[in-house]
């Protein structure tokens, strides 16, 4: 059985994730995690994260993953003590010596050697495993015949990254953070500057060349199991819970599918993937490298940010207002973008009054009608707009918000271990 593995960015995308399937959570508590500038968990909040996880039969990974400077090895090994105790499952370890620290105070909790070990080789692999690692994240770089290879003949889990962000850099070997704003990614604090534009020449504020795609392999996930893949990860501790929310149930119902011998429901797949997009992506989405053809197909050139989806094709546009033929439902509260041919963004915000072909104002419109809304393009850019996009859907949203915590369905069952120890009676 495939693991699903979501992020928990904080209490909320932690709910998030457990109540929408997810079989293991991965979060940072107080530093050496790869992701400082996520809400995360101080140690205080740190058993009641365990104990909610536990209850409800879902294990949680701790992440480690940063290089440790000599002089914070006690605080380490304070953090190691203080996680162990409270039963966290398992430590997600980027720096080898703390691999070595957290087999000799914690011998019990499983060691993860992180995506940021850039470990990407079976020879790489038995050396995580000779270390007392029990699985490895494998560097996102990887083809698909690679991951099989080593899957075949790896003597630990392998856990691969299936969706969400990815760097332009190698995992772990990015140093341009730390040089353009003395901000190392290696040690928590990456600013992202591939989201930054640059350009050559005459700068162009609307090129994004170090900007990749979102990763998507919902579409693989029986590939990777025939592979012989452990755990699915999907990346996102910066992301809102709803985002957390959404991509667990998501993947939550493919795995399912799979565990039951069910084939691929195209058309569900096909909404699935929509609303993926809705909630976000850059310029779409990509395979990644499982594919072995990596180019400018995974490059988000001209935005960083969410580009939404296809709402559909602008009929007219004038000074003030848009007029739309719908590929997609609209309504009040909604939010759109307008983009030139390159998808380069020029107008973005939320809708406040639609009105249908007659003038008239209504609420909410259906797929194949004409609407219009009230834009404040400048008069010089107007000849630009190519195209019109969804970025926002208030009533996905409204039922993403539902999803973060559910409470716990009577008829579910769990299973309860506890201990009893009994001392003779004395005088």
């Amino acid at each position: 059985m495939l693991e699903l593995l979501s992020p928990a960015g904080s209490l909320d995308a932690l709910h998030a994730a457990v109540c929408n399937g997810a079989d293991a959570v991965y979060l940072g508590a107080e530093g050496f995690n790869a992701r400082a500038g996520a809400r995360n968990f101080t140690l205080d909040e740190l058993p009641e994260a365990v104990r909610y996880c536990h209850v409800r039969g879902v294990a949680v990974h701790l992440t480690l993953n940063t290089l440790v400077a000599d002089r914070e090895m006690a605080r380490a090994a304070d953090v190691i003590r203080l996680a162990a105790t409270l039963g966290v499952d398992a430590f997600i370890v980027q720096d080898i010596g703390m691999v070595q620290l957290c087999r000799e105070i914690a011998p019990n909790v499983a060691v993860h050697a992180s995506t940021q070990m850039s470990i990407h080789s079976l020879e790489g692999v038995v050396a995580a495993a000779e270390l007392g690692c029990s699985r490895v994240v494998l560097s996102r770089e990887l083809p698909r015949e690679e991951i099989a290879a080593i899957c075949r003949r790896s003597p630990i889990e392998i856990e691969v990254f299936v969706h969400g962000a990815l760097c332009m850099c190698y995992s772990g070997q990015c140093y341009l953070s730390g040089v353009i704003g003395r901000r190392s990614g290696n040690r928590g604090q990456c600013a992202q500057p591939c989201r930054l534009p640059y350009g050559y020449g005459r700068f162009d504020q609307n090129r994004y060349p170090l900007s990749l795609k979102d990763n998507c392999l919902i579409e693989y996930l029986r590939d990777l199991e025939r592979m012989g893949v452990a755990s699915l990860k999907i990346e996102g501790r910066m992301k809102q819970p709803e985002y957390v929310a959404l991509m667990a149930d998501v993947y939550r119902k493919h795995i399912d599918r799979i565990a039951a011998g069910l084939p691929q429901d195209d058309a569900e797949m096909a909404q699935d993937l929509r609303n993926m997009a809705v909630v976000f992506n850059r310029e779409g989405f990509s395979t990644a490298y499982l594919h072995g053809v990596p180019g400018c197909s995974m490059m988000s050139l001209h935005t960083p940010k969410n580009t939404g989806i296809p709402l559909g094709e602008i009929v007219r546009l004038t000074k003030s207002s848009c007029s739309v033929r719908l590929a997609e439902p609209l309504a009040n509260g909604d939010g759109v973008a307008l983009y030139d041919a390159a998808l380069a963004p020029i107008w973005g915000g939320y809708l406040d009054q639609l009105k249908d072909e007659r003038g008239e104002t209504r609420k909410a419109f259906a797929a194949g009608e004409g609407v219009s809304f009230r834009h404040t393009v400048d008069a010089a850019r107007l000849a630009e707009v190519a195209c019109c996009y969804k970025t926002f859907d208030k009533e996905l949203s409204k039922s993403l918000l539902k999803m973060r915590s559910l409470p716990l369905q009577p008829e579910e069952k769990g299973t309860l271990h506890f201990y009893v120890s009994a001392v003779p009676e004395t005088p």
